[in-house]
């Protein structure tokens, strides 16, 4: 018993000493990794720090620039993912993590993504074209190449949210109505209103247009009444349909264009000017 503990004390001895050389050759290492984490620590902190202050100065000039509100969330949300992006880049180059490695995998990642989620992407195509060459922008009232009509509410990265003259809410893609016709009714200030109305061929019509230009001719609404006219338009069955152009703010033109076709018939009706209707004679033959 004495001679097997006796013989085991050498190998024991061995072992500590590999364990002692072992702690000696690896603290540089460890201290040294431990150091480079505790950097990359500070180097996250810091680098959220200056992120999240770099995009609270961005915003805080939002209402001082002209830019769609729209257009400048999107800015501010492509800034902190590419801000992010590169503070991540820099931590993985710091701790000697293979970038390329890194970016070939985002990319294989990318391209991935991108096959399974091709609709969406090309939603935020339409959405970065429409941020950027600004169609429409939040609050004018436009119509879509589908006859959807409304007032811009919202213009997402994905979708675009209109508000229908019903106050009903409407989502559309981004893909889709960036590669159609769009009507914009709020990109210049005024607008053309145009209406008619038919008289009888019995009636007067040079008094019929006479009356009816000094009518327009008294609105409130109208701008450049210089440009306000009154026309024979068509010659119908039973009617001599008269045109009516005139000019008017974008902003009133609603309120006007629901009250001028009332005014019209009430100012011929003061005037004694008929306006004709159908009517069915029935002659019965007996």
């Amino acid at each position: 018993m004495l001679f097997a503990l006796t013989a085991s004390t050498p190998e024991l001895g061995d072992s500590l000493s590999a364990i002692q050389k072992f702690i000696n050759e690896a603290s540089p290492l460890v201290l040294s990794a431990l150091w480079h984490i505790a950097l990359a620590i500070v180097i996250f902190l810091a680098g959220r720090w200056l992120i999240d202050h770099f995009l609270a100065r961005v915003a805080l000039l939002d209402n001082k620039t002209r830019l769609d509100p729209g257009l400048c969330k999107f800015v501010r949300s492509l800034t902190r993912v590419a801000l992010w992006a590169l503070l991540i880049y820099l931590i993985a180059d710091f701790l000697g993590i293979p970038t390329a490695s890194f970016v070939a995998l985002l990319g294989s990642v990318g391209v991935t993504v991108g096959l399974a989620l091709q609709g969406s992407l090309s939603n935020f195509a339409g959405g970065l074209l429409i941020m950027f060459l600004h169609p429409f922008k939040t609050g004018d009232y436009i119509k879509t190449a589908t006859d959807i009509e409304g007032t811009v509410v919202e213009i997402g990265l994905f979708f675009t949210t209109l508000r229908m003259v019903d106050n009903k809410i409407i989502t559309l893609p981004n893909g889709s109505l960036s590669s159609g016709n769009i009507t914009n009714y709020n990109t210049l200030p005024l607008r053309r209103l145009s209406t008619s109305v038919g008289i009888s061929y019995e009636a007067d019509m040079e008094r019929a247009i006479a009356v009816l230009t000094k009518m327009l001719l008294a609105r409130e609404r109208l701008v450049e009444p210089e440009k306000a006219l009154v026309y024979v338009k068509e010659l119908g069955d039973s009617s001599v349909v008269l045109g009516l152009h005139y000019w008017v703010k974008t902003a009133d033109y609603w309120d006007e264009a629901w009250s001028i076709n009332r005014a019209v018939k009430e100012t011929l009706d003061e005037n004694g000017i008929p306006i004709p209707y159908n009517q069915l004679d029935v002659h019965l033959v007996q």
